[in-house]
């Protein structure tokens, strides 16, 4: 009877410390995938505004900033509409809405781009 208590014990002890270790080995595991997602995404973004980065520079160079300020109007106009209607923006992103309030007031590409994105 002692031999059975005492391996029923032993199979208890084990099961939990199996499951306390496969579990914080599947936590780490599954952290570390979203830690690898997130990082593709951001080199995926940065990717992106680096191209748009250098098309606009180009553009500019040749002359044609028409086509620069078209560029970036689409960005600015994606964050306008992102953040304009939520109430728990920060004082940093109020004054940046604010600022880009004023440019499309003086600049229609950037007018025309947030009015295309609403």
């Amino acid at each position: 009877m002692k031999a059975f208590l005492a391996s029923g014990f032993c199979l208890l002890i084990g099961l939990a410390g199996g499951f306390f270790i496969g579990y914080h080995y599947y936590e780490g595991h599954i952290t570390n995938e979203a830690v690898q997602e997130m990082e593709l995404s951001m080199e995926s973004s940065d990717r992106l505004a680096a191209a748009r980065g250098v098309r606009a520079i180009e553009a500019i160079q040749s002359g044609d900033t028409q086509r620069a300020i078209q560029m970036f109007s689409v960005p600015v106009a994606d964050f306008y509409s992102g953040y304009t209607g939520l109430t728990h923006n920060d004082e940093k992103t109020k004054n940046l809405l604010l600022w880009i309030e004023q440019a499309a007031s003086t600049n229609a590409a950037v007018a025309k781009a947030i009015h295309d994105t609403n």
